[in-house]
């Protein structure tokens, strides 16, 4: 039972909903959770996507209206490889790709690492770029009460442009720590 000073509590308005949120990006909702959201939009009463999915991207987003006919918060999140998967494709992009090497665990063998000591380059790599295991970039802002689904996903798309930007200049980075590293090893 509600008490008469508490919030009630947010419709899940996507909990019973199984798969994947959205097909090709974020904002590429499927029909019955576009429609959930369009709905719930209208009746003003608080509400919470929960964390979704994108089929095809590393991506989620959350979307919530905490008080009644309050304000929108929304939330992104975007991601990219591990770091070892990273920093492996890193190395294959600084050699030049599929017409120098299949990977960049092959571009360090053709460089002249040992087998052996492949995991020790790429854990050196890994650190001169500071890279934690997972690479995320996150985003949130609020959005004004009455917005509308469109706004929504117009501003989704906007905080998933800035997160996978972030994301795209430390992988460029990382490009250029592993060439530097190739005409290191080149030289010796």
């Amino acid at each position: 039972m509600q008490k008469e000073n508490e919030a009630p509590s947010p419709l899940m308005i996507f909990e019973e909903l199984e798969g994947d949120g959205s097909h090709w990006g974020i904002t590429d909702l499927y029909d019955e959770r576009e429609m959930a959201l369009r709905g719930t939009l209208k009746m003003g009463l608080p509400f919470d996507t929960g964390w979704w999915s994108s089929k095809k991207e590393i991506q989620s987003a959350r979307v919530q209206r905490i008080e009644p006919n309050g304000a929108i918060y929304i939330e992104v999140s975007a991601g990219m490889d591990d770091s070892p998967d990273l920093v492996d494709t890193a190395f294959w992009k600084a050699a030049g790709g599929t017409e120098n090497a299949g990977s960049g665990y092959e571009a360090l063998q053709k460089a002249g690492v040992a087998e052996e000591d492949i995991d020790t380059v790429i854990d050196e790599i890994m650190d001169a770029c500071e890279l934690g295991e997972d690479n995320y970039a996150n985003r949130e802002k609020a959005l004004p009460k009455g917005c509308s689904y469109d706004l929504i996903i117009e501003q989704l798309d906007g905080l998933v442009d800035e997160a996978s930007a972030e994301l795209e200049a430390t992988f460029q980075s990382v490009i250029t720590t592993c060439k530097w590293k190739l005409d290191q090893l080149k030289e010796k």
